[in-house]
């Protein structure tokens, strides 16, 4: 099936790979490894618990965690704007 016919993570994660970008995920916690993201072509994994790990602040404190994590990966994976 095309990537317009799978459904969710799935058919985004194939577009992503076949226009040749980079593709990260965020998580709250990260539980693969590194050889399964590599199998699933994710060039990096980022979870909240990175930066927070205590998981009741960590879920109480999810949108400006997110936010700040945000912030950091796109200062590792975006281009310098001119």
């Amino acid at each position: 099936r095309g990537a317009a016919q799978r459904p969710g993570v799935e058919g985004a994660l194939a577009g992503d790979h076949q226009a040749g970008a980079p593709v990260v995920a965020v998580a709250g916690r990260r539980a693969l490894t590194g050889e399964q993201l590599r199998k699933a072509r994710i060039q990096a994994a980022y979870a909240l618990a990175d930066i927070e790990p205590d998981e009741e602040r960590r879920v109480r404190r999810a949108g400006p965690l997110l936010e700040q994590l945000t912030v950091a990966i796109a200062d590792e994976w975006l281009p310098a704007r001119p």
